[in-house]
């Protein structure tokens, strides 16, 4: 009778396909369509192009901004990602080129719904974290971080190369998360480097950079 009995329901499990590894597989839960879509991040977010380090130098042509899903920054690329659920929802990046050079301007934007800033402070101590313990993706040689507590950002500077001693590019890092915005923004320089050759990069205050990058995006005064 148990025998029978047992062999009932298995027949009746794999009838609504839930046998023992012979069913089909559970359809992907479906999107919630009354969950609120992230605010695209706006266009007016991108830093000026005569406010970027060495404009005069490169002429930095005008931002292309670029939406994305999941835009990876500049900084994560280089020394690691942080946790995937500490990305933003909404995020774009813009590109700026010099004519006859390799240097180069990546601005990245990322953005939480409604104005949160918890979201973007935990994604920027991600990054700085990353920053200060920087394993090195591929042929990272040395950070330079440099925290702006009287700001919301801070600045790094980092060389590349295979080789300590030759280098073959350094990049300029300005990150900075304004108060109430729920935005995070980076800006990135990179520009060719020789080696033991000076480099072409020119002093320049942190803090001005981080307040250039942060005006678009700042909410009163900043």
């Amino acid at each position: 009778m148990m025998t029978r009995l047992f062999v009932a329901i298995c027949a009746l499990m794999a009838g609504f396909g839930l046998g023992f590894g012979t069913g089909t597989a559970a359809a992907e839960p479906t999107p919630n369509p009354a969950a609120p879509a992230p605010k695209p991040v706006p266009a007016g977010a991108w830093i000026s192009p005569g406010d970027i380090p060495m404009s005069s130098e490169y002429h930095w042509s005008a931002a292309s901004p670029t939406a994305t899903g999941r835009a990876s920054f500049l900084s994560m690329r280089l020394c690691g990602s942080p946790s995937a659920d500490l990305l933003p929802p909404a995020s774009a990046i813009a590109t700026q080129t010099a004519s006859g050079t390799a240097a180069s301007v990546v601005q990245a934007a990322g953005q939480w719904p409604e104005g949160t800033s918890d979201g973007a402070s935990a994604f920027q101590s991600g990054i700085r974290s990353q920053l200060n313990y920087c394993p090195g993706i591929g042929d990272v040689i040395s950070v330079d971080l440099r925290p702006a507590p009287s700001w919301y950002g801070f600045a790094a500077t980092l060389l590349v190369g295979k080789d300590r001693d030759n280098p073959t590019s350094e990049v300029h890092i300005y990150n900075v998360v304004p108060p109430e915005s729920g935005t995070i923004s980076e800006l990135a320089v990179t520009v060719p480097r020789t080696g033991r050759e000076p480099s072409p990069w020119k002093p320049v205050d942190d803090v001005t950079v981080l307040r250039a990058l942060a005006q678009p995006l700042c909410k009163g005064s900043c």
